[in-house]
């Protein structure tokens, strides 16, 4: 990952690099998990685009979903896969809102459901074992 603002250019966005390079920090070892891909691979500005880090060892793992410029699907439900199904997880989104509790089998029976209203659209979703 790179990220090059010019702290001399008054219209660059120093906080946003900040936020974005904390945001990589706290999930840049799930990237290390088991990797599945969620939808089809597609070059097209009219798909989503959806992968998910798991690592089982460790109780977490993470999914990035992408909703390109043109398509016109807002939500998604992402199946998960390799998670413990008699476990709960909590899931974060890094840009914010509520952490939402769902168990292990919901997860990769039902799917994550994902929602992207704007267009394009990316989301890093983070999730952990939940405590008992």
């Amino acid at each position: 990952m790179t990220i090059g603002p010019d702290a001399r250019r008054k219209e660059e966005n120093c906080a946003e690099a900040v936020r974005l390079v904390r945001q990589w920090r706290e999930v840049a070892d799930r990237y290390l998990g088991d990797y599945y891909p969620m939808a089809p691979y597609s070059f097209s500005e009219h798909a989503w685009m959806a992968f998910q880090f798991n690592r089982p060892e460790a109780g977490d793992g993470m999914v990035l979903a992408y909703r390109r410029a043109r398509c016109d699907a807002a939500e998604q439900r992402l199946r998960l896969r390799g998670l413990d199904p008699g476990a709960a997880y909590e899931v974060r989104d890094l840009d914010g809102g509520a952490p939402r509790r769902l168990g292990g089998l919901e997860l990769m029976r039902e799917g994550l459901f994902v929602s992207l209203p704007e267009r394009p659209q990316a989301a890093i979703l983070a999730y952990a074992r939940a405590a008992k």
